[in-house]
């Protein structure tokens, strides 16, 4: 079971600590389960009206164990590739499609094209992870890059109107301040003097425009 799971999930380390989030995505944020040997992440299939984690079972469960150095996968299934993985910074995310009271909808597997028995995606109990939605997560993380630099330059307000002050074309960007789809910024790098602060868009129709580093 974990051999097939590490397989999949090694693809994507690959890509860690940049990210590129793909553009058709509506997911309404992130969801970052503890690495607890003493806590297992489970998941389930689309709870009933009204349906608590308490009364419901699991169908499978990501379980880790303490290693030499951190903590890691124990046990997962064949088909578990999240959206992020790097076990030895203690990361490990899946991006949030649905969020209710008490269940969030998770992407489980993101590799392309996957079996028709393969779930792509899977419920978890919101007492079992942490949930933050993108505006949270993006201002924690190290540095943004615009996807369409052309299309979404740097402007002096967050309006669509007002005339680019700068293009953002390989500058990795920090986020200062959220308001609406836009994002305010300034060069991720203290030494980068090319890039004055401005506003960028993250977001427009629930697609986001941005991708994201967690790591310098």
């Amino acid at each position: 079971m974990i051999a097939g799971a590490l397989r999949a999930v090694a693809l994507l380390a690959l890509g860690v600590p940049a990210v590129a989030t793909a553009q058709g995505s509506a997911s309404v944020g992130i969801v970052s389960p503890p690495l607890d040997p003493d806590r297992p992440l489970y998941f389930y299939s689309a709870p009933g009206p009204g349906e608590h984690p308490s009364t419901a079972t699991p169908f499978d469960s990501v379980t880790f164990a303490d290693g030499d150095h951190f903590v890691g996968i124990a046990t997962a299934p064949p088909w578990f590739a999240p959206e992020g993985l790097k076990l030895d910074y203690d990361l490990l995310w899946m991006t949030a499609e649905t969020l209710t009271r008490d269940w969030v909808e998770v992407v489980v597997n993101t590799m392309d094209p996957l079996p028709r028995t393969t779930p792509r995606t899977a419920w978890v109990s919101r007492a079992d992870a942490r949930f933050r939605t993108w505006s949270e997560f993006l201002l924690e993380v190290h540095s943004v890059e615009t996807l369409d630099p052309e299309s979404n330059p740097l402007r002096n307000t967050p309006n669509d109107a007002a005339p680019g002050t700068g293009s953002t074309a390989g500058l990795p960007l920090r986020a200062l301040a959220i308001r609406g789809d836009w994002m305010r910024v300034e060069g991720a790098d203290a030494q980068e003097a090319r890039l004055p602060t401005g506003w960028i868009r993250w977001r427009a129709d629930g697609r986001l425009l941005v991708r994201f580093s967690l790591l310098s």
